[in-house]
């Protein structure tokens, strides 16, 4: 009897370590907030984020104070701040957007954590109306912020990819720079949980039997 709740028991531990370092799938994800700029430093401001459709997809990893991810959101839209246009430009899509990129975490108790560095690489189609053509675009090392949070059932993160570096592109014939934030949110795999839930089911039969 004893035999069965230390199995049951190592399982569960087993799963909730093995857990922490597992990708966790995301359930959801969107484009939080965003800017166009027409400098490194994002003082000078033309474009702003206006939505984002689709449920992102992919996977993060919380381990160690160290996140890493990859997530790949459907559509993205940006649209000039005046409300007419940029350069000719009167909107600019984002489409098939992939950031991949890992981040060290500032534990500050609680399951929340700040974002201390990291970087991510992005690529994806720009597709701007009223002027210009469309064109792949390609970032190798956009700088990272933001925070996360651990529930325990899920990790979820505000990660803004800042304009610093390489995260610009050519918006009809003119360089555009490009922050935005990422609001995403990750479970477990169902293999996860039922790995969790045989464990627990373990120490509820161990328990039955000592009865």
């Amino acid at each position: 009897m004893k035999r069965w709740i230390f199995v049951a028991a190592l399982g569960i531990v087993s799963t909730l370590a093995s857990g922490a370092a597992q990708a966790l799938t995301i359930s959801s994800a969107a484009v939080g907030s965003g800017r166009g700029c027409i400098d490194q430093a994002c003082t000078n401001q033309t474009l702003k984020w206006s939505s984002s459709s689709g449920t992102g997809t992919g996977s993060l990893t919380l381990a160690a104070n160290v996140l890493t991810f990859s997530v790949n959101l459907p559509s993205s839209i940006f649209i000039p701040i005046s409300g007419g246009n940029d350069n000719g430009v009167t909107q600019l899509a984002f489409t098939t957007t992939t950031y991949s990129g890992s981040a060290t975490l500032n534990p500050l108790g609680g399951g929340f954590y700040s974002i201390l560095s990291g970087s991510a690489s992005i690529s994806g189609t720009q597709t701007p109306t009223g002027a210009g053509s469309a064109g792949a675009f390609s970032a190798a090392n956009a700088l990272l912020s933001g925070s996360c949070t651990d529930s325990g059932a899920s990790v979820s993160c505000g990660i803004v990819f800042g304009p610093s570096n390489d995260f610009d592109f050519a918006v009809n014939g003119q360089t555009r720079w490009f922050t935005h934030t990422v609001n995403m949110t990750a479970v477990p795999e169902p293999g996860t949980a039922l790995l969790l839930a045989s464990g627990l089911l373990g120490l509820a039969f161990a328990g039955s039997r000592r009865r």
